[in-house]
């Protein structure tokens, strides 16, 4: 559904690198913290902004050259996104299905009611939860094969945050649907991701499937001392803890079962955020 090659974007101070393929029927998540290059990954998937160097491929096609009814296919949700502020959510509906085909309204309003959206509260008078969930609601409402997502629970609590993730889950009940979703906040994904990417200032890091993260993945919390005691094998990186050192390794049931007397931690997908912030990755 989407592949990149080789693909560069740079910026004054800023180099986006990415290889990355998201098949059909997946839901890829990209983490990484605030400015390491989530939304120009996704501008650049969109065909929002052009690559310096690589090839981009949705649907089999040069982003480039895709045409009206592909387009159509895709829905996305971006922070600073959306209508003019004057505008409440009955209006917006009316508007998207005057203008586009394929686009629901009832479907629409039926969304709006399961996200409890105030349909006559003007957008600029909402709360941040408000507006991403009517955001999603327009984006879901034309039925799109492919959704970007970035950054969809940021700001949000806990409540708004998995009443957008459970509509995430229900849209994905149709085959051959795709998610490519960004969030800072990695635990959000752990229980929606079939894989993820980490990016870390504009590079692609670390892929794996997210089942494989939490199933077998384990984070070592090591004294100095038994730092240079341990056989440290699969390490995927460390981070510096008050006297000691944090590891995670990619079989922590080796460790469970070799080092009986060390603490081996199930990992989160935000451990690997604050491996590449502070710490040190494997090559």
């Amino acid at each position: 559904m989407i592949q990149l090659n080789n693909v560069e974007k740079m910026y004054p101070g800023f180099k986006l690198e990415a290889d990355l393929q998201i098949p059909a029927g997946t839901i890829t998540g990209i983490i990484g913290v605030n400015g390491s290059g989530k939304s120009t990954l996704f501008r650049l998937i969109l065909g929002l902004e052009k690559a310096d160097r690589g090839d981009i491929e949705v649907f089999e096609t040069d982003v480039d050259k895709l045409s009206a009814k592909q387009k159509a296919k895709i829905g996305a949700v971006f922070p600073d996104s959306g209508f003019n502020g004057v505008l409440d959510p009955k209006a917006v509906g009316k508007i998207l299905a005057r203008f586009y085909p394929d686009f629901s309204l009832d479907e629409y309003n039926k969304l709006c009611q399961r996200l409890s959206v105030k349909m006559d509260q003007r957008l600029e008078k909402m709360s941040t939860g408000q507006r991403a969930r009517a955001k999603l609601a327009a984006a879901l409402a034309h039925h799109p094969e492919l959704l970007i997502l970035d950054e969809p629970t940021s700001g949000l609590d806990v409540v708004a945050r998995n009443d957008i993730l459970g509509v995430l889950q229900t849209y994905m009940e149709t085959p051959g649907r795709s998610i490519l979703i960004s969030s800072h906040i990695a635990s959000d994904l752990e229980s929606l991701c079939d894989d993820v990417y980490l990016i870390h200032e504009g590079k692609l890091r670390f892929h794996d499937e997210v089942g494989s993260v939490l199933d077998e993945y384990g984070l070592l919390s090591l004294s100095d001392k038994q730092v240079q005691e341990v056989d440290l094998r699969g390490v995927v990186g460390s981070f510096p803890t008050t006297g000691g050192v944090k590891v995670l390794v990619r079989d922590r049931n080796y460790y469970r079962e070799n080092y009986p007397e060390l603490v081996v931690d199930k990992p989160s997908l935000d451990h690997l955020i604050e491996l590449y912030e502070y710490g040190k990755a494997e090559k």
